[in-house]
């Protein structure tokens, strides 16, 4: 055997017992959440982009990385409850159930603290 891929993604499926709880994956402020999430999004896009580079195609995605440094819990408790009211109304004005040639796109926003090797560095420094 001969490895060739840089990094792999093992899916909480393989795991069996040893994976997350449903609990815990249904608690949208713990890790095993934001792991089940990451992982489900990981296997799906590299499913379509396999697809779409087997019919010429260019898959549409959206990927948006940033860091935000908060003052204290407080502000970042807030910044959550903002971040969520902007989501909520932007999907409700643009959810279409009725337009005949519409897309659904799946929507993953997710939050954690930055590894004390990654640099703070904001979107608009990038």
């Amino acid at each position: 055997m001969r490895v060739t891929a840089r990094a792999f993604v093992i899916s909480p499926e393989v795991l069996g017992g040893l994976g997350t709880s449903r609990e815990a994956v249904e608690d949208r402020f713990s890790a095993a959440a934001q792991l089940d999430a990451a992982a489900r999004t990981i296997e799906t896009v590299a499913a379509l982009q396999a697809r779409a580079d087997a019919e010429g195609k260019r898959l549409a995605t959206l990927t948006i990385d940033t860091a935000v440094r908060f003052a204290n819990a407080s502000a970042r408790a807030e910044f959550t409850e903002e971040l969520t009211r902007a989501i909520t109304r932007l999907v409700a004005k643009y959810q279409d159930d009725k337009a005949p040639r519409g897309r659904t796109f799946r929507v993953l926003l997710c939050a954690h603290p930055a590894a004390p090797q990654e640099p703070a560095q904001t979107e608009t420094e990038k």
